[in-house]
């Protein structure tokens, strides 16, 4: 693989990190509730993720469920359910007093990170669209000859960047100035992630 490849791969992938949706309102989300360590542990969930469906789409695994629309349908709709099930679980929280919730994350904070890291590699893995997308992307780099080395640094590419990313996110919005800010505005957070994870989730039910 030569440097210019890399280069060009690594872009598409920073540019579909950078990209706004329920994965950066669950960074924002687990950081306001979490601090940084909560958002650097959704931030390397939901890298975890990335570099499986990464995985699996070298292996030939995604282009499988593509090929079956019954197969990918029913992912896609149970990947949809949960994000709906962490709609509703934000809008919820938003619905609750200021300090109800000031203490909920105080009470949080102490296994956040953990709960966060779940949350990460769990909306991830529930957005089967993605399978998709590193089948359409890894295509146009991923060779018949190309040496396992070379699909490993792709693999690890994709999830690096996806990490680095939500991690500098988690890194700026995590200090004490910013977060306590964070806090302050907790429900309108909740409230508008929970609002984004439940369209996504019906449109792809809908789609």
């Amino acid at each position: 693989m030569t440097w210019t490849t890399w280069l060009q791969f690594a872009a598409v992938c920073m540019l579909g990190a950078m990209s706004p949706g329920p994965s950066l309102a669950m960074v924002l989300q687990q950081t306001a509730r979490g601090g940084r360590g909560g958002g650097l542990a959704a931030a390397m969930g939901h890298a975890l993720g990335v570099g499986l469906y990464a995985l699996a789409a070298a292996q030939g695994l995604a282009m499988v469920m593509a090929a079956h629309p019954l197969l990918f349908k029913v992912i896609s709709c149970l990947g949809a359910a949960y994000l709906i099930w962490l709609g509703v679980q934000g809008l919820r929280a938003a619905s609750r007093p200021a300090r109800a919730a000031s203490n909920e994350i105080s009470a949080a904070a102490p296994t956040s990170a953990w709960r966060a890291a779940r949350t990460g590699l769990a909306v991830s893995l529930s957005n089967p669209h993605l399978a998709v997308m590193f089948v359409a992307l890894l295509s146009q780099f991923v060779t018949a000859d190309m040496p396992a080395g070379s699909q490993v640094l792709l693999i690890v590419t994709a999830m690096g960047l996806d990490f680095g990313w939500y991690a500098l996110l988690a890194l700026l919005i995590s200090h004490p100035s910013i977060l306590s800010g964070l806090h302050r505005k907790s429900r309108w957070i909740d409230g508008c992630g929970g609002a984004l994870m439940l369209l996504l989730g019906l449109r792809i039910l809908v789609v």
